[in-house]
């Protein structure tokens, strides 16, 4: 197997490869290609002189090298693949790196909305005594639930309702809700008009214990979900890396 290392330059003559020769090849930051030892297909260019010459590999059909380039990286090229073939990602490969860059957009998006605070609140016997949001007056509507993005829904979110308890107990924490589902305390103040005033709170559940309710806050209905997601890759990822060990032994 003949490889094309780099040499110095010298009088501007850069040797071309022939075709069906190999040569390393990068991607070029392309998520639809993963970089190595390729295949020449074809050169198109003046040999040997030409430094501009454009080469194409049978591994990334569609992807065109200037060999001018190609050949000072020949070395460094062969250091970070080692012999590994030039090939195009699998479905499933490309659905991960689709993943991994939409989590790391929303990542910078939570961070930029979300100001790290969580707050506690009090229940017992499963009945929150304690919420972020409550509106006392007589025409005050109060409400709490768990939240996902729904286009069709009102505001854009579906609901699945907490039950109100009695006395201090202002609301039952539903079976349903899990760590890091995201909620919604809704606290409307409707006048006799019929004009609503209206305090909303949204926030993740970091814990659920006998005692407490753990919620993050969020600014908004939106920026609950995306940290809800981004939490649940988080706590996903580990048992995915222990699979991807165990399939490997």
């Amino acid at each position: 197997m003949k490889i094309n290392y780099p040499f110095p330059i010298k009088g501007g003559r850069i040797t071309l490869p022939a075709v069906g020769e190999k040569v390393y090849v990068p991607a070029h930051g392309n998520p639809y290609l993963i970089g190595g030892l390729a295949t020449v297909k074809s050169v198109a260019g003046e040999k040997p002189v030409h430094r501009d010459a454009v080469l194409t590999v049978e591994e990334h059909p569609d992807q065109e090298y200037r060999w001018g380039f190609l050949k000072q990286s020949q070395m460094e090229l062969h250091e970070r693949f080692q012999g590994v073939v030039a090939r195009v990602p699998t479905q499933d490969e490309i659905d991960a790196l689709a993943t991994k860059a939409r989590l790391a957009a929303e990542a910078v998006i939570v961070a930029e909305r979300v100001k790290w605070n969580p707050q506690k609140f009090t229940c017992i016997n499963g009945a929150l005594l304690e919420v972020p949001a409550w509106e006392k007056h007589k025409r005050g509507r109060n409400w709490a639930a768990i939240i996902d993005v729904d286009p069709t829904g009102p505001n854009g979110l579906s609901r699945f309702w907490f039950n109100r308890g009695r006395g201090p107990c202002i609301y039952i924490i539903p079976d349903e809700l899990e760590l890091f589902d995201p909620v919604e305390f809704g606290a409307d103040y409707v006048r006799g008009s019929g004009w609503k005033d209206p305090d909303r709170w949204y926030g993740v559940a970091l814990a659920i214990a006998e005692d407490h309710l753990l919620l993050q806050p969020c600014p908004d209905a939106m920026s609950a979900v995306l940290l809800s997601k981004q939490k649940r890759a988080a706590k996903e990822k580990p048992v995915e890396e222990a699979r991807d060990v165990t399939r490997s032994a």
